[in-house]
């Protein structure tokens, strides 16, 4: 909500447009209401003010002396005059000074929104240009190629700020990314961090004071994962560098990040890794480096095509270092990372006869790099089969609920949250599909399943209503009679008198 300062010598219009108007229709707060210009500046300070609107003719000191003195400090400040029609002619100095707009006395409504529009419209273009200011100004940070000096004065309210950078990775089919990065910028905006990149992970910097970076960090991140896990079902690897006390000294924190990078995949998916856990996979790695395999493989079975690459080249420096037994040992990789394939993506058709021939095809080449750059081929081709076979699963969710409701409406415990349980994905996302895909919600499509089949028990058996009503998944008989005629507009004693063939 923005906020407006407003200045005005007449008591009784100053009371007017302060209490009488429905400011918070236009998304505006009044913070401050003063009776004279020489209090307007020590109140935009104090309040943090956003928008002033103020008299041109005040008796100490008047709007336009206010205009010229705001207008030296801060140039693209909004401010509306108000003037009675003989003072026009100061309305045109004070539009010289940047004032956005002016209204005549008394105040219309309609031509008040439209001057607030302007005002709001201004400082909506400044937070555009300083958002791109601070992205220029971070990405010049995390590559090490700002000084402190060099920081623009907008900088030095955050001098006693701790900063790190963290990169979140989501685990989503491609087609809810929009989805991912339009939750995940939301947090980021609300706690006040800073966005720098989003490709196949979000990349921003948390800032915040000292001794609450922590506290700030960890509740920004509970948030994404469950507005993420709620709404898409997504779940996210988050990676973390260090704190620093400078912005400028942030290319240390993006270092971490960049080495974090190299083992995201090496535990399960969802966790958090943070620069201890760097030494610590370091120190896990032998000759062969079981754990950028390990790497590898949950990279393409997680269908995060734009990874493989980069893992891939990885292995190969390491590879080098076995010289003559190079294209021995890559095929003993290949051997590794097929047998985690082979456990982790049962439904793709990764079979033996393509391995055999992608191992015959490394064993024939001439040098490591042609035997690397066929693999890079499979590897990044398999993990795209992933990302199409995730992306229609999604598509697929639904059938699988109407099938489980199907074949188990019977069970009176049949509930979402189990269904969505059973399926790996989140109660809220499943409920969110089902209703896209089907059109009806979860409750709605088990009560017409069950109704139906109570219809045909009335029809074709001889089984009391309770009976009925154990069989279609209600204990409670009462609770179905009322369900029955409600669906049917019949009780079931007159279903089986005037239907009953």
């Amino acid at each position: 909500m923005y906020r407006l300062v407003i200045a005005e010598d007449d008591e009784i219009l100053l009371e007017g447009l302060s209490r009488g108007i429905d400011w918070s229709g236009m998304d505006i707060s009044v913070v401050a209401a003063v009776n004279d210009g020489i209090y307007v500046m020590d109140r935009i300070k104090k309040t943090n003010a956003d928008i002033l609107l103020t008299d041109i003719r005040m008796s100490k000191k008047d709007g336009l002396e206010v205009l010229k003195e705001i207008h030296k400090q801060n140039p693209d400040f909004p401010i509306v005059i108000l003037t009675a029609y003989e003072e026009f002619n100061y309305v045109k100095k004070a539009l010289q000074y940047g004032a956005v707009g002016y209204l005549l006395k008394p105040v219309d409504l309609e031509q008040l929104n439209e001057v607030m529009d302007k005002a709001k419209g201004r400082l909506q273009e400044q937070d555009k240009y300083l958002k791109i200011q601070w992205k220029e100004v971070l990405n010049q940070c995390i590559h090490g190629k700002c000084q402190e000096q060099d920081l623009d004065d907008a900088f030095a309210d955050l001098a006693n700020q701790d900063w790190n950078m963290l990169e979140i990775v989501p685990d989503c089919i491609a087609n809810e990314l929009p989805n991912v990065e339009k939750i995940i910028s939301e947090c980021v905006q609300k706690r006040g961090f800073y966005s720098i990149d989003f490709k196949a992970a979000h990349l921003l910097t948390a800032c915040c004071a000292k001794e609450e970076l922590k506290e700030k960090r960890e509740e920004f991140l509970e948030e994404i994962r469950k507005r993420l896990w709620d709404e898409t079902g997504c779940r996210i690897t988050v990676l973390i560098g260090r704190e620093v006390s400078l912005a400028s000294e942030l290319y240390h924190s993006y270092d971490d990040i960049k080495k974090l990078r190299e083992y995201q995949f090496c535990e399960e998916f969802g966790g958090t890794l943070e620069r201890k856990d760097i030494r610590k996979y370091e120190n896990q790695n032998n000759a062969m480096n079981k754990m950028l395999l390990h790497n590898i493989v949950n990279a393409i079975s997680l269908g995060k095509v734009e990874y493989v690459p980069e893992c891939i080249r990885k292995l190969k420096e390491r590879l080098r270092n076995f010289g003559n037994n190079s294209l021995l040992n890559m095929a003993y990789s290949l051997s590794i990372i097929y047998e985690g394939l082979h456990n982790k993506i049962k439904k793709l058709e990764v079979d033996e006869k393509y391995f055999q021939k992608l191992y015959t095809d490394v064993l024939s080449c001439k040098n490591l790099n042609e035997a690397m750059e066929n693999f890079e081929k499979a590897a990044v081709e398999t993990a795209k089969e992933v990302r199409e076979e995730q992306d229609n699963s999604g598509k697929t969710v639904a059938y699988k609920a109407r099938q489980y409701v199907d074949e188990r409406y019977m069970q009176s415990d049949l509930r979402i949250s189990e269904l969505a349980k059973e399926l790996g994905i989140s109660a809220n996302y499943l409920s969110k599909l089902f209703l896209e895909e089907t059109g009806t919600n979860f409750s709605d499509y088990l009560i017409d399943v069950r109704m139906e089949a109570a219809q045909k028990l009335l029809l074709y058996s001889n089984y009391t209503t309770q009976e009925i009503a154990q069989r279609v998944g209600y204990e409670n008989v009462s609770y179905f009679s009322v369900l029955f005629k409600k669906y049917t507009g019949v009780t079931t004693g007159q279903y089986k008198k005037n239907i009953r063939i």
